[in-house]
């Protein structure tokens, strides 16, 4: 029998290869650019406007978003094969918010750096636009967790469930100590970057031990 395109294992590695290279952006943004301060500054000042480096940190990103979806659309076909209509669905409203926030946090250039290091409105508008989102995020999350544990992939379910809840609780946490002045949001920004494709690395995992 003819393997499908899907099937292979090239494929389902690139959810590891596109949720690594996510992570380690906080390591090349240190060893690229001294301004940076991973523990307090959010990710989006490695594409800011003004930021001298910043067509890096956009194509690496452009990496990310293509191997992920690339992943996320290898799963779509996996579950149609299996006939699994509702996370068929719910993956590809992933797919859709995930470009939408790809686009938002890497490509779309709204802050200059004196933004981040003032907090200005716009700073904080840009927040509290990310908080809107995430926690619609963090909902779909949800949804494709249950969508999961219904076809009885708990492993699955409890990763994209755990990883929407903290995703939402982090975003909170971020937009709370910009207004209480502690120097803390990059770090939770870096742990809302992981949440986002670890339930994609956590899949692409099982699936890569899983083929031949």
């Amino acid at each position: 029998m003819n393997q499908k395109w899907w099937q292979s294992k090239h494929i389902w590695a690139l959810g590891l290869f596109g949720g690594l290279l996510n992570i380690i952006q906080p390591i090349i943004g240190v060893l690229s650019w001294p301004f940076y301060q991973p523990t307090a500054h959010v990710l989006a000042v490695l594409v800011a406007k003004d930021q001298p480096k910043h067509l890096i940190f956009n194509s690496i990103n452009i990496v990310v978003t293509i191997s992920l979806l690339i992943f996320s659309w290898a799963l779509v076909q996996y579950y149609m094969n299996q006939h699994e209509k509702i996370i068929q669905q719910k993956l590809k409203q992933f797919m859709f918010a995930f470009v939408l926030i790809q686009f938002i946090r890497w490509e779309l250039p709204v802050l200059k750096l004196v933004d981040v290091s003032q907090t200005t409105g716009l700073y904080f508008g840009y927040l509290f636009v990310m908080l809107i989102i995430m926690l619609g995020m963090g909902y779909l999350y949800w949804k494709i967790g249950q969508a999961l544990q219904v076809v009885g992939q708990t492993s699955f379910a409890n990763m994209w469930q755990l990883s929407g809840a903290l995703m939402v609780v982090f975003e909170i946490v971020i937009v709370l100590t910009q207004f209480i002045g502690w120097p803390l949001a990059g770090l939770f920004d870096q742990l809302v970057n992981f949440l986002l494709v670890y339930p994609l690395m956590f899949n692409s995992w099982h699936f890569v031990k899983a083929t031949n």
